[in-house]
């Protein structure tokens, strides 16, 4: 007798290859066999008449790391078909992260190693799988804090042990957020240093660019230059350019990218389905003025405010600037609101608007900036080498907060039923494939991603003609329709689209 039978459904197996009606049966929490298996016994038996069964969702970049203590059912991601989770992204892993750095960043619980991060995690269990990468901003603030320097050789030769410890603790990778503190105050050797310890385990670097905008291709090429010099698989977060006088750019970059793939250098990508992106509103600050602990940030901001106004005020449209998060109850008001329209609204300018959010909350203030194009993100989408990662944290709409970005609730459906059935973008096989097979082929992870028989029953059954996100900018906090079931190691989590209290998630090591 089967653990779990999927009957009659059109199976999309992940690899790319067209859709083909069977059934898949669940044993021991693997897949046990494919085909049309008859009146073959179950324990529970899913009838997917009209629907597609089609592997788990891997989300290559998310940001899940301290919400899965919080949320461990992680609602946002299973109600999408997310069945694995790439934390630790853009330079922030939850470890190794001291308690004075957990303060400052606002968020629960501090693990001062992988090992203790990972173990937490097994301990409480958690409804999605986790592979986790240690980020180099986290690992520089442990070792240099918050300062824009070049490290010491022992602070270097710090830095590189504690790369290692994570790798042996589990970590799949490093991760580099060039655009926060204190990861922005790096120069390209240290990056090379750490990468190249990072490589001597297996490891793939995954980057943040420096920059988004106008010097796209520069900061890829250093991406690319820390592929070649550490000889380590690159992985570049969340492919795009920002400002419309830079639209178009993706194009090169992606060019660039196969251009370096045949020089030997293995480079892929991923990306968001959104013209919209999100981070704190402290982001914006220039780079000397995050230098420092927080009180040091806030002093700043306090003392050389007019300096600090004055870079700010250069050429950005504060219109397409979104609050999404405050920490005082009295701001919650402008959760929603541009900082254009909060500036009129206390007749201040935006400049000093920004300076004030950010001292009256704390810093703890999160934006949503418009400024990409669509025409990107449909490029961007189609290119064999990108492949679907939210940039996003487990969530609860139940125990919703603030406007996040619509990513959190909506990424992979929205692929699935925007971009490939109403404009058809990709087909339904590829899309599924960018989620799947692609993610898990770049990370190595060799039991998931397909529908074979002997590899994990990570499963998805959705409605191929109402599959869609529901989630908006002004109403984030709404799940996808058409995932009617997920199955994570063999135990469905989502049951007819509502969530079952399990947690069968496994934290994954590296082979």
């Amino acid at each position: 007798m089967y653990q779990l039978v999927i009957r009659g459904g059109r199976i999309i197996d992940g690899s790319g290859a067209p859709w083909y009606y069977g059934d898949v049966a669940v044993a021991g929490g693997r897949i046990a066999s494919l085909g049309r298996l008859g009146c073959t016994q179950a324990d529970k038996v899913i009838d997917a008449g009209g629907q597609v069964i089609c592997p788990g969702i891997i989300d290559i970049h998310s940001h899940s790391d301290a919400a899965l203590t919080t949320f461990p059912q992680a609602s946002s991601k299973i109600r999408q078909g997310v069945t694995t989770e790439v934390v630790g992204q853009c330079g922030a892993s939850a470890a190794p992260v001291d308690e004075i750095s957990q303060l400052e960043s606002g968020e629960a619980g501090h693990w001062p190693t992988m090992g203790h991060y990972l173990d937490a995690l097994r301990h409480q269990g958690v409804a999605v799988n986790v592979a986790a990468l240690v980020g180099h901003g986290s690992i520089r603030r442990a070792v240099m804090k918050n300062e824009d320097r070049k490290p010491s050789p022992a602070e270097l030769a710090g830095m590189v042990s504690q790369v290692a410890e994570a790798m042996q603790q589990g970590a799949w990778g490093m991760s580099t957020g060039l655009i926060y503190a204190p990861s922005m105050y790096a120069h390209t050797p240290e990056l090379i240093a750490l990468a190249t310890e990072c490589a001597r385990h297996g490891g793939i670097y995954f980057t943040h660019l420096r920059n988004e905008a106008a010097g796209l291709l520069q900061s890829l090429d250093e991406a690319l230059e820390i592929g070649r010099a550490a000889q380590i698989p690159v992985q570049i977060s969340h492919l795009k350019v920002t400002g419309e006088a830079n639209w178009g750019l993706v194009r090169p970059a992606l060019a660039r990218m196969v251009e370096a793939r045949e020089q030997g250098i293995d480079v892929t990508a991923d990306q968001y389905p959104y013209i919209a992106s999100a981070t704190s509103l402290s982001a914006v600050l220039p780079g000397w003025v995050r230098e420092g602990q927080r009180e040091a940030v806030m002093g700043k901001l306090r003392t050389q405010r007019a300096q600090i106004v004055s870079e700010l005020h250069q050429g950005r449209d504060w219109s397409r600037v979104m609050v999404s998060a405050v920490a005082r109850d009295e701001d919650r008001r402008w959760e929603g609101c541009s900082i254009a329209d909060i500036a009129a609204s206390r007749s201040s300018g935006p400049e000093e608007t920004v300076i004030d959010l950010l001292l009256d909350n704390a810093m703890l203030v999160g934006m949503v900036g418009f400024g990409m194009c669509e025409a990107d993100v449909e490029y961007v989408m189609a290119h064999p080498l990108v492949m679907i990662g939210s940039d996003a944290s487990a969530r609860s709409a139940e125990a919703a907060q603030g406007k996040p970005h619509p990513r959190n609730y909506g990424t992979f459906p929205r692929v699935l039923g925007r971009y490939s059935r109403q404009q058809g973008i990709l087909t339904l096989e590829e899309a599924v494939r960018k989620m799947t097979s692609l993610p898990a082929s770049r990370m190595g992870i060799t039991d998931r991603g397909l529908i074979r028989p002997g590899l994990m029953a990570d499963l998805v059954v959705l409605d191929p003609s109402t599959v869609l996100d529901a989630a908006t900018f002004t109403d984030p906090h709404r799940y996808p329709v058409g995932i009617n079931y997920v199955v994570v190691n063999g135990q469905v989590v989502v049951d007819r689209g509502a969530e079952l209290p399990v947690r069968p998630g496994q934290v994954l090591i590296p082979h």
